[in-house]
């Protein structure tokens, strides 16, 4: 896990770089990933959102010592989101 920009709590509209990450900041990322997949389908299991997140996620291009390297796949949210079915009855 490395830098992150997430909500800010200094505002609804405000944004927060966070530049050095660690491992620790795994679970609670995707933990708070899968809450909102849950909003949006609350019939989605954890194994659901897991294949949907690798499906949706995207392959980042990058220069790492004067090497081209891929990262990936890099959650998007937003696909994600996008590609789960309309919200349904709770099962």
């Amino acid at each position: 896990m490395a830098s992150r920009t997430t909500a800010s709590p200094t505002g609804v509209n405000d944004y927060a770089f966070y530049g050095p990450g660690g491992a620790s900041w795994t679970v609670p990322y995707a933990a708070s990933a899968y809450a909102l997949a849950a909003q949006a389908d609350p019939n989605i299991t954890p194994d659901q959102f897991w294949l949907l997140a690798v499906k949706t996620g995207r392959r980042i291009q990058m220069e790492s010592h004067s090497r081209a390297a891929s990262v990936g796949p890099v959650l998007d949210m937003e696909a994600l989101i996008k590609a789960l079915p309309p919200k349904g009855p709770v099962k």
